[in-house]
């Protein structure tokens, strides 16, 4: 094939200045760099990536989800209490001032930790004669000073118990983590190959405009020898139509061929992500595919471990199987032991007194205990364990399909390669002889030992024959992209381009989290 390229507007514009096709030169592109603007612009790619860094922000939230907890509180308090003595309402009064500081913390195992200090200060305010009435000497006011501190602990036995409940929702969050970035995977690698398919395609379809433009020049300079042997009286008038019918058909397959040219950019601009934004992709620089797949036995090999779609179902299945770990704890029965420890201090408007009593532990108290609780049906839980148990089965059954499916294609790619390439060999032995068979049709109709009907057979296999190189060499170069996608390679062909792209989302690497604060 002839490695002289001919532009698509070039051939527009020979068309005349009246062509509703005719419009500018456009810069020639490679696949690399269509591949790198689609990166940058698909749409798709990008809502897979902001999932991406939503999933992170769930990741971070679920490690910092128990953290250390100060609780502050402080009050004050005035309570009028009426009482009857002898007869007579008596109102007393009470002023309190109190505040306190708890800090909580909950353990891996579920444990909660408290710590808490309170301090009260109160005011009691008597009238006269109720102390008369009691036999004592009229006061007024009996101030107290309080302190307290207590130190306590529950620990689940049953519901809620053990580091895999209070961790689960951390490794569900990591879970869907990994899920998501094997969706990005995925998309990114559909998104090369849909890229690299269109971008080839683009090229098959500028590569028949250029077939068909040599097949229509031929044709008019046909046609042009044919009305000079009319006007010389070599050649009947009848015998000339043909020609001029030739030539009609191929301008018409010219101008289809031209059309399936913009249809194709517009598929490519579109897989870009640059479709209404007046980024123009120019047109193929490449002048052939040249990929050539790999071996049966590796491409098996690499798509069942890195096939994008196996990846995300694998993820799938182990995000299925966290929350299987824990599914109906929060049905099941409730058995929490408690204690605490607390120191108290008390003195009369003398605060040292109050804090000597309690630093000499002159006043402690201790509890400890259970707290049981159950449905009395367990329904509920059976429910929650059954449902996480056909979630696990049902994204088993989903990845052994996916995996027959991977191997089907892998397997009819494989088949379709080597039937391209076999084509390749035969289109292009055909069109070679058909050139030649070509070249001897129009010597002998110069010398007039043959039809026109035969010069145009001879053209039109000619014509078939490069066309069938063409669309076989694409089709080659389309399977060849679908085995590395299956294969996974494509993530490889992206890293550079992807990375930039991922920012914090990309840290921690895929498989690998920080551990929780916890």
């Amino acid at each position: 094939m002839s490695k002289i390229r001919v532009p698509l507007a070039a051939f527009l514009l020979s068309l005349g200045p009246s062509s509703a096709w005719a419009e500018a030169p456009r810069a020639p592109t490679t696949e690399g760099a269509v591949v790198a603007r689609a990166v940058e612009r698909n749409p798709s790619l990008k809502a897979a990536l902001i999932q991406l860094r939503d999933a992170d922000h769930a990741v971070a939230g679920e490690e910092a989800r128990y953290p250390f907890t100060l609780g502050l509180s402080a009050g004050a308090t005035r309570t009028a209490s009426p009482r009857l003595i002898q007869g007579e309402n008596i109102v007393g009064e009470i002023y309190a001032v109190d505040g306190s500081a708890e800090v909580k913390k909950r353990l891996r195992w579920g444990t909660d930790l408290s710590v808490s200090v309170r301090s009260a200060w109160q005011n009691s305010v008597t009238p006269a004669s109720a102390f008369q009435f009691i036999g004592l000497a009229p006061n007024g006011a009996i101030p107290t000073i309080a302190f307290a501190a207590r130190a306590g602990v529950t620990q689940p036995l049953l519901r809620g118990a053990g580091s895999e409940v209070t961790l689960a929702p951390l490794d569900a969050a990591r879970a869907d983590r990994s899920q998501t970035s094997r969706v990005v995977e995925r998309t990114a690698s559909a998104l090369v190959r849909d890229v690299r398919v269109a971008y080839w395609e683009l090229w098959y379809a500028e590569e028949v405009v250029r077939i068909q433009t040599r097949a229509r020049d031929l044709a008019r300079e046909q046609r042009d020898q044919a009305n000079l042997r009319v006007a010389t009286g070599s050649l009947a008038p009848a015998d000339a139509l043909a020609f001029e019918t030739r030539l009609a058909t191929r301008e018409e397959d010219v101008v289809s061929a031209a059309a399936e040219v913009e249809r194709q950019r517009v598929t490519l601009t579109s897989r870009v992500g640059t479709l209404g934004t007046g980024d123009e992709l120019g047109s193929p620089a490449e002048e052939t595919p040249s990929s050539a797949p790999p071996p049966v036995a590796t491409v098996e090999r690499d798509a069942l471990a890195s096939a994008p779609e196996l990846r995300e179902l694998e993820a799938a299945l182990s995000a299925a199987r966290v929350r299987q770990r824990t599914a109906g704890d929060a049905n099941r029965p409730r058995l929490d032991a408690s204690a605490y420890v607390q120191l108290d201090g008390l003195g009369s408007a003398d605060a040292g007194a109050a804090l000597e009593q309690l630093a000499t532990l002159g006043a402690w108290s201790a509890h400890a205990g259970l707290t049981f609780e159950a449905p009395l049906d367990g329904g509920r839980r059976r429910s929650d364990e059954g449902r996480a148990r056909a979630a696990v089965e049902l994204a088993e059954a989903r990845l052994e399909e996916r995996r027959q499916e991977v191997l089907a294609q892998v397997h009819t790619a494989l088949a379709r390669s080597d039937g391209a390439r076999r084509r390749v060999e035969l289109a292009e032995e055909t069109r070679i002889r058909a050139e030649r068979q070509l070249e001897a049709e129009r010597g002998r109709y110069a010398t007039g030992s043959t039809t026109a009907l035969q010069v145009l057979q001879a053209e039109d296999e000619a014509r078939s024959a490069a066309l069938r190189v063409a669309r076989a060499r694409v089709d080659g170069e389309t399977q060849a992209i679908a085995l590395e996608h299956l294969a996974g390679r494509q993530l490889a062909r992206l890293a550079p381009a992807l990375a930039p792209r991922l920012g914090s989302a990309a840290a921690p690497p895929l498989g690998a989290h920080r551990d929780a604060r916890y």
